[in-house]
């Protein structure tokens, strides 16, 4: 199969993740927390990017000042599960005024839906800023441009080819149960060597060692049962950040999945390759 039929049928396969790019632009009349001796009101806002109860990304503060600019990019990346359920999750910018002392004050929030991203839109605007717990006099506004790109899964059969032009990619790995119910496990590894050939168990991936020392490489846990379906999360994933590979691992690095009938069944058997 040619690098154009990979691509559309890429293009047609389930969501295995998504990828975000988000930059916070800047602030406009936003609350003041803050009291000088003078009696000047003002903040030292920053904003703190989440998820869910995810904190993907906080920017930098910016002092008294209650039209900050920021101007800072972010690249979020969710995974399978997240990405099955994009119409019920938010980025969620909250703002805080730094404080020396104490706890830093809640100046508001804005939520963006990601459904609202889907389709290759480009969001470029302002949003209002909301109130939050811990903040009853929030306001302004947040500048915020975002866009979203979506992973597909892509079964790759014996002799294709394709290249990459992204530096993070993830394998996946899913299985269905045999006939009557019986149970098969499937284990995904990534087995890395060196400029020799030699094997680097180190650096190697595997359901009972589930990242490599610099986290360039990592499995998303032992699955023992799959449906095939990349895009629930119910399989086995191994994400590879290829620019963060240690410099001693070869460009060439083979792979290796092991399946294992009758998971169920006490009795050791030997894995078969394939």
């Amino acid at each position: 199969m040619c690098s154009s039929d990979l691509a559309a049928e890429a293009a047609e396969a389930p969501v295995v993740g998504v990828e975000i790019d988000c930059t916070v632009v800047a602030g406009r009349g936003l609350a003041a927390k803050d009291r000088s001796l003078l009696g000047k009101k003002s903040s030292d806002p920053y904003v703190v990017i989440s998820c869910g109860k995810r904190r993907l990304g906080t920017t930098k503060v910016v002092n008294k000042s209650l039209s900050p600019v920021w101007d800072q990019a972010f690249k979020l990346n969710l995974d399978a599960k997240a990405a099955a359920h994009l119409e019920s999750i938010e980025l969620v910018f909250a703002i805080f005024d730094k404080d020396k002392v104490g706890a830093n004050d809640p100046m508001g929030v804005v939520r963006m839906p990601l459904a609202s991203l889907t389709g290759g839109h480009v969001s470029d605007r302002w949003h209002a800023v909301s109130n939050c717990s811990g903040c009853s006099n929030a306001s302004g506004e947040l500048h915020i441009k975002a866009s979203m790109a979506t992973r597909h899964a892509l079964c790759l059969h014996r002799h294709d080819t394709l290249p990459i032009a992204q530096p993070i990619i993830a394998v996946g790995l899913g299985w269905e149960g045999l006939p009557g119910g019986a149970a098969i496990d499937l284990d995904a590894s990534c087995v890395c060597v060196d400029h020799q050939g030699e094997v680097l168990m180190g650096e190697s991936v595997y359901f009972a060692s589930l990242k490599n020392p610099n986290g360039s490489i990592r499995h998303t846990g032992d699955e023992l049962t799959g449906d095939e379906d990349l895009g629930s999360g119910d399989d086995e994933i191994i994400v590879i950040d290829l620019p963060a590979c240690r410099a001693r691992c070869a460009p060439s690095s083979s792979s290796r999945r092991c399946a294992t009938t009758g998971a169920a069944s006490p009795t050791p058997r030997a894995p078969a390759c394939v």
